[in-house]
Parts: C-alpha cells; structure tokens; sequence
C-alpha cells in the first residue's frame, strides 16, 4: 500500500473515533467482564502465546479483540471468541488500540503488549479488585504512565469519548493521556513488581519482570524482528534473544501446567532505582 493511501487510512480512522465525532462502536455494559485488546505487528506468536494464556486463566470464553497492523494470520483469525480486525493500514500502537476499542462491549478493557502474558489464576480478580479505587489498574512498572504492558479500566471512559490511546512524544507514550486524566498513577492500583532478571536497561527496567506471580513481560520480544538496530532498542540482540527464548518456554510451561511462576528460571536481579537521565517515561 502506497503511503499516501497509509496516510488517508490513518486519517480516515483518527475521524471516526475522534471527539467531534464520538463514533465509538456500542456502549459498555456493566457486567463485570473483561475484554482483551492487542495490537499485532509481526509478532504472531507473542499474541498467540498471549491468548492462550488469557484463555486459561481469565476465562476459556472470554473475550478478545486483536488489531492486525502486518500480514493476515490465520492462525489469530481462527481462534473462537476473538475478533480478529485487519485495518486498511498500519495504525501503529496508539491508533490501533483505538481502533479495536469500538468492539469492546464488556465493563472492563485489559490491553497487554503482545511480548507478555497471564500466569496466575487470580490475575483479573485481582486487576478488578484494583481498579475498585479508581476504575483503572495496571503494574508497577519503572514508567511513570499507566503503561500499555498492562492495562485495566473502564470501558465507558473511552466510550464517552473521553480520551484517545495515542502517544504524545515527547510528553508520554501510548496511553499517557488516560493517566494525565486520572491525575498520575496511583501505587495502591497497580501489581506489586516481584521478580526480576537482567540485563538492565538504561532506565529501572529489566528484560524479564513479574508481578505478584501473575503477570509477566518481557522487553523488546515484540520488537527482535524489526529493523531497529541494537543501539535504538538499548540492548544487543544477541543477548537477548537466549533469554526471551527461555522466558517463553517458561510461560509455556505454566500455560500447559508443567511449571508455576515460581519455577523462574533466572538468576534474580537486584532492584536498582538508579539515576533518570530525563523524565520518566520519555
């Protein structure tokens, strides 16, 4: 596709769920459901990985909505129960999530990254039980923002049009604007972090981190295939790639029931807030 026609496609989404317009799908109703949302972009098999573990610890039959902003995958489109939606172009991060937020109808969105997963049976008891305060929650990451990782709120707040996912360099990333709404992220909505294993980034990040042994993620698995060169993702791929290769047999383990969150198979790391170069999140 021509980036012209890339261009009038973004356009053309960015009028249908803009605020003037609020054409923002059905409303919610409030039945104490979950939906999840991702967005793909060559990274099949994290999303793949990722719906199976939601499908085995949030609920069989729960809902899911995924935006395909690469190639057709048969293997996403066949899954029962999840809405699988191709738009005419590649909507990025941001843009995606509001694409596909028009097809949620449950009281409850759950986004997560596609290099991430479930691993606990009490993940949306808990999740819910967190957004009870404030009607959002999310993980204690090192981000300042209610980061896209992990992330539960009210599906009405987007309904009402409220507010967009898109990121806003250089003030926040992808879904900084729902946290600027609700005035910072507050620590008493947000999964404790409990496990991590190096290397570091440049940030209080670590390339494999758990929360409450019931979720967990994995910087840059989402991104090992793109055209960044090592320096722009912060760490070498080569040392990377064996440790995500590890955290997804991992993950698989637990999806199947041969292993649990507490089989990590790291050395743990040590928490070192260390020193921001810039702002949070940025």
């Amino acid at each position: 596709m021509s980036d012209l026609k890339i261009k009038a496609a973004r356009w053309l989404v960015k009028e249908t769920v803009s605020l003037h317009t609020r054409f923002r799908g059905k409303p919610a109703v409030n039945d104490g459901k979950i939906t999840l949302l991702s967005v793909n972009y060559n990274s099949a098999d994290g999303i793949l990985r990722l719906l199976r573990s939601y499908h085995t610890f949030v609920g069989a039959d729960a809902p899911a909505v995924i935006v395909e902003n690469s190639r057709h995958d048969a293997r996403i489109a066949s899954i029962p129960g999840v809405k699988y939606i191709r738009p005419f172009g590649n909507l990025h991060h941001g843009l995606g999530l509001d694409y596909g937020m028009r097809q949620v109808e449950t009281e409850f969105t759950l986004i997560c990254d596609p290099d991430s997963a479930i691993i606990g049976p009490d993940f949306a008891n808990r999740m819910i039980t967190l957004a009870g305060k404030k009607g959002i929650a999310g993980i204690e990451s090192a981000h300042w923002i209610y980061h896209p990782i992990c992330l539960l709120f009210r599906t009405e707040w987007w309904k009402a049009g409220g507010f967009s996912m898109q990121e806003k360099w250089p003030w926040y990333d992808v879904a900084g604007e729902i946290t600027v709404l609700n005035q910072g992220r507050d620590p008493d909505t947000l999964l404790n972090r409990t496990r991590i294993a190096g290397p570091r980034f440049k940030y209080p990040i670590y390339l494999i981190e758990v929360y409450e042994d019931l979720f967990t993620n994995t910087y840059l698995g989402s991104r090992i295939s793109s055209s960044e060169s090592d320096e722009q993702l912060g760490l070498p791929r080569s040392l990377v790639q064996p440790l995500h290769g590890q955290w997804e047999r991992w993950v698989g383990d637990i999806i199947e029931g041969a292993a649990t969150p507490a089989d990590f198979p790291f050395e743990p790391a040590v928490y070192d807030p260390g020193i921001y170069d810039q702002a949070p999140g940025t």
